[in-house]
């Protein structure tokens, strides 16, 4: 009965706040970077040492068509430190990515801990 409850309550607050569920997420703001490294909403691919900024962005779609883009609830986590680190930085909604060592990573942003946005990155050693 509680279960029901929640779920009721659930579904009341999606109608009510207009949100149905992802359309679509980004990383935004992601600049050209000192060497050939790069790093997109699909894939990226990294050298060790290099570090960049971006604001993820995730949009919602509205009960009643159209959506929305939401400013709070927005997480952005690394499958693997060791490899590719994110640090949130506090007085806005960018996080700083950084390439630590070769190897793989995924990059997922979460909207209220919901998966929006994978970018699977590759990080390599740095040209000689």
């Amino acid at each position: 009965m509680a279960r029901m409850l929640a779920l009721l309550a659930s579904a009341a607050l999606a109608v009510l706040t207009g949100c149905s569920g992802i359309d679509h997420a980004t990383l935004d703001g992601v600049k050209g970077m000192p060497d050939d490294s790069s790093l997109s909403d699909r894939a990226g691919t990294m050298h060790a040492g290099i570090a960049l900024d971006c604001t993820p962005r995730v949009w919602t779609d509205n009960t009643f068509g159209g959506t929305s883009e939401q400013k709070d609830g927005i997480d952005v986590q690394s499958s693997n430190d060791a490899v590719l680190r994110v640090a949130h930085v506090t007085s806005d909604s960018r996080v700083v990515v950084w390439a630590v060592e070769p190897g793989e990573a995924n990059l997922t942003v979460t909207y209220q801990g919901q998966t929006a946005l994978v970018t699977h990155v590759r990080v390599l050693d740095q040209p000689q």
